[in-house]
């Protein structure tokens, strides 16, 4: 099932399991903002259910937080996370903080999806990865799945969960395959926390490479490349984002092992989540072992261009990554 696929069919199965899920934002009928992830749903459930809104981002979320308090499931939408700046008040300041000031008593948990869509000359204020605000902000889970099972569970554990959920899917995965498990809604089944702390992709060789979001698939694609040689690399993504913990997955173990650790995100250098990976790191000690100085790959510290060929030099390069790689191996 390809990564879209599989969202859809978490769309589906919500809203078949409860006729308290509903969801809302703009361009909810329209391919063209959402590609064939939410394809002729409202057709099925109707548009009562599937609620395209004017362009009113701090109103749509909180129209959806206001439910969620009311014990209904809001799905809330923001075709570019970059819309999503406008609902910041409704997020970081009511969604996150309800359980702590009712003292758990009351829960403003939506399901919040927020779409990445780079590149194609999306230019700097619609092509933004911003992960690392929701991930400071206490209260809020960050979820960043890379394939099409973890798209799948982590979509309908943060429906019916309670908690508010930042769901992030990024538009470079769409047609990524994977056979997905998707017959049950169950989120109290361990099945679905299972796969949500990180993807392994290799466990072979002396180097470490963590990724974050879609530089798994540049950092998959140099793994291919130099497994032609006869090398290989150990490659995982990490895809819970907040509260990071590296005892999980047997991630500790994997970097303890490690003689050279590569951290890649597409995303800026400070305050990243590879600058928190990194962080966490030294303070435990996990670097006894290596060889050679920990290096990130990150994009420029600068907003994005529009011009397609300063896009080329602007994103994370196949060719830099397996530079760094080769040198170590």
């Amino acid at each position: 099932m390809k990564y879209q696929e599989s969202i859809r069919k978490a769309f589906y199965d919500c809203l078949k399991e409860s006729d308290d899920v509903f969801v809302i934002g703009q361009g909810l009928w329209s391919p063209w903002y959402v590609g064939k992830t939410m394809d002729k749903l409202d057709e099925i459930f109707g548009k009562n259910r599937l609620i395209d809104t004017p362009i009113s981002e701090s109103a749509v979320t909180a129209i959806g937080i206001g439910a969620s308090i009311e014990n209904l499931y809001p799905i809330i939408v923001h075709p570019r996370m970059d819309f999503a700046l406008y609902a910041l008040d409704a997020i970081i300041n009511q969604s996150a903080k309800w359980s702590y000031l009712s003292e758990g008593k009351i829960s403003a948990g939506p399901l919040f999806r927020l779409i990445i869509n780079r590149k194609g000359e999306q230019g700097a204020q619609h092509s933004q990865s911003l992960q690392s605000i929701f991930a400071h902000i206490p209260g809020l889970e960050v979820l960043m799945p890379v394939s099409s099972q973890q798209a799948y569970d982590m979509f309908v554990y943060g429906t019916f969960t309670k908690n508010p959920v930042i769901y992030i899917d990024d538009r470079a995965f769409y047609e990524e395959e994977e056979e997905v498990v998707a017959n049950q809604v169950d989120v109290y089944n361990t099945k679905f926390k299972n796969s949500f702390y990180a993807k392994k992709f290799s466990n072979q060789g002396d180097i470490l490479v963590i990724s974050i979001g879609d530089a798994s698939l540049t950092v998959e694609e140099v793994r291919k490349d130099i497994k032609k040689t006869g090398q290989n690399f150990k490659h995982f993504t990490i895809t819970s984002l907040n509260q990071i913990d590296l005892l999980k997955g047997g991630i500790q173990e994997e970097i303890l092992n490690a003689k050279h650790l590569i951290i890649a995100e597409n995303s800026w250098p400070v305050c990243s989540i590879s600058s928190e990976i990194l962080a966490l790191v030294l303070e435990k000690g996990l670097n006894k072992n290596f060889e050679s100085i920990p290096k990130r790959f990150n994009l420029p510290n600068c907003p994005a261009p529009s011009a397609k060929r300063l896009e080329d030099i602007f994103y994370l390069a196949k060719d830099d990554l397996a530079k760094l790689i080769i040198e170590k191996i």
